[in-house]
């Protein structure tokens, strides 16, 4: 409880900032925004910290949508997030992100909950940083909407259906067999128990190696998780003792001015240790392996933005088989001037039928994202979102969903 209050009392510091008159507010901000940043007399040390404090307020028909783990018919989620990046003449960067909530997904942990998210070490063997390798805990190379997934960046406030949608997908047990799996269809989300496509930013931990030129950048990560793992499986220490590591991949080709393009990849198995006793005889976790591939493309030009991401999975399933799934969104953004904008986001997903039963193993599902967003000062934004979902088959899950979220920025 006393983390909470903590929590709830940053929240509130940064709310009553956020109704600061606009001048006075900037300018105050600036000043401590400076005040983060020191460089030694050289140049060559520069020791950067970044404050984001968020506060979202959620009401919703129940059960609810994606990752918020709370049917209440209203939720607050407050979050403080502490950003610290160390570097060194330009080629040598340790960077590190703690966050205090209410849970790495809202109302998760509702007493309250202090993490560190990422912390890495990044060296840079070329100039421009061209080919770079990074070594610690941190964010997925894969898809297009990781990179902007951080509240201050989101132009939205809930994260794609690929990212926060869960599918009838257990990873600590085994199917009993088809019929039973196949029967999950008809039951409403169980976010506790099961996964998405891809959990969020999937902060798991491992190295990549990056290399790139002014058209085109290629990365390459060894992860100890896959990409819808869950976050408490996100440590070093945390995954188990017989599990390959998963392996992704991604390409960006920068054509024109206004265009990127991109293409992922990645495999690993995605079974817990927990769900060894549940496996076939002479099965093994690392028998059972997530394959997910990837495309994203985005165009800004002048005061619009566009980006889209199709992504298909499958799952190879204890007793099962295996079953696939195709998930995707169009996301625009287009402001109406320097500090307002409108937002809109069209996802959707497809499932096939799962083997040896003539139904689909989940229920297709489509999900409408509108979004209104204000950027007070260079530091102080405002969003409201409402999503309105549809869900085929029995027993869905709630309808609509309204969010407003405050952001601080330092």
């Amino acid at each position: 409880m006393k983390t909470a209050r903590t929590i709830a009392a940053a929240a509130l510091v940064a709310v009553l900032l956020g109704y600061a008159g606009a001048a006075s507010a900037q300018d105050v901000l600036d000043d401590i925004d400076r005040k983060l940043t020191y460089a030694s007399n050289d140049g060559a040390w520069v020791v950067d910290l970044s404050l984001m404090s968020d506060v979202t307020f959620y009401a919703q028909d129940a059960p609810a949508q994606g990752l918020l783990f709370s049917d209440n018919d209203g939720y607050v989620a407050p979050r403080v997030a502490a950003f610290l990046d160390l570097s060194y003449d330009e080629w040598l960067v340790v960077h590190a992100q703690a966050a205090a909530d209410r849970g790495f997904d809202p109302g998760e942990t509702s007493d309250g909950d202090v993490r560190l998210d990422e912390l890495f070490v990044e060296a840079h063997f070329t100039d421009a940083g061209r080919l770079s390798l990074r070594v610690g805990k941190f964010a997925s190379a894969f898809g297009g909407w990781i990179t902007r997934h951080l509240a201050w960046d989101n132009p939205m406030i809930t994260a794609p259906l690929i990212y926060e949608d869960v599918l009838p997908m257990t990873d600590r047990t085994a199917p009993l067999n088809t019929p039973a799996f196949a029967s999950r269809r008809n039951t409403i989300d169980k976010q506790r128990d099961w996964v998405p496509i891809v959990w969020g930013p999937s902060y798991t931990s491992g190295a990549s190696l990056s290399a790139g030129t002014d058209t085109l950048d290629v990365t390459v990560e060894v992860k100890n998780a896959v990409l819808s793992s869950r976050p408490e499986t996100w440590d070093v220490f945390a995954g188990g003792d017989e599990t390959d590591p998963s392996t992704t991949g991604r390409v960006r080709w920068h054509p024109a001015e206004a265009w990127w393009f991109g293409a992922s990849a990645s495999r690993g198995p995605y079974l817990q240790d927990d769900a060894k006793p549940t496996l076939p005889a002479g099965k093994r976790i690392d028998d059972y392996d997530q394959t997910t591939f990837g495309i994203d493309a985005s165009y800004e030009h002048r005061r619009l933005q566009i980006w889209s991401e199709l992504v298909h999975a499958k799952f190879d399933t204890p007793v099962v088989g295996e079953v696939e799934g195709l998930s995707g969104f169009v996301e625009a953004r287009y402001k109406a001037n320097a500090q307002v904008w409108l937002g809109a986001r069209w996802n959707q997903s497809w499932f096939d039928d799962a083997p040896a039963a003539d139904v689909s193993w989940n229920r297709d599902m489509r999900r409408l994202d509108l979004a209104l967003g204000y950027r007070h000062t260079s530091h102080l934004e405002v969003k409201a979102q409402y999503s309105l979902s549809n869900q085929a088959g029995r027993e869905i899950d709630g309808e609509h969903l309204f969010a407003a979220q405050f952001v601080l920025w330092l």
